[in-house]
């Protein structure tokens, strides 16, 4: 009994998964957001996921009860985020707008901004 205990309890100091002793509740949380990677968590190549259809389902619903941010992220490129928003808008059956898209190349916008035109960059991933 002792030892399982101890166990328990290194495993909550040293996991980075936290346990919770009772059912989380994001309507008691002022500062919840949601954010989902598209590639093979809500889409499967061009499949949609049906359970994950139905959890955003699920969230916008309650979205327009709670205002909380819901963002998606991608490594993905090759298009922008409004085409990426309007495609999963399609997929969805939702109103996914161009500023919860996060693509691989979207960070780099700012900084494209502060380079100077006359300098090359490399970029390593």
């Amino acid at each position: 009994m002792l030892s399982r205990l101890w166990t328990l309890q290194c495993y909550e100091r040293y996991s980075s998964i936290k346990t919770f002793r009772k059912p989380y509740s994001i309507s008691n949380n002022k500062a919840a957001a949601f954010v989902f990677d598209i590639d093979g968590v809500l889409i499967r190549g061009k499949q949609v996921l049906d359970p994950a259809k139905k959890a955003l389902f699920e969230l916008y619903k309650m979205y327009n009860r709670k205002k909380f941010p819901i963002a998606f992220l991608t490594n993905g490129g090759g298009c922008t985020e409004t085409e990426k928003a309007r495609q999963l808008s399609e997929w969805f059956n939702l109103p996914i707008q161009n500023d919860q898209i996060v693509l691989s190349h979207t960070p780099l916008r700012e900084l494209s901004a502060k380079v100077r035109r006359d300098r090359d960059v490399v970029l390593c991933n």
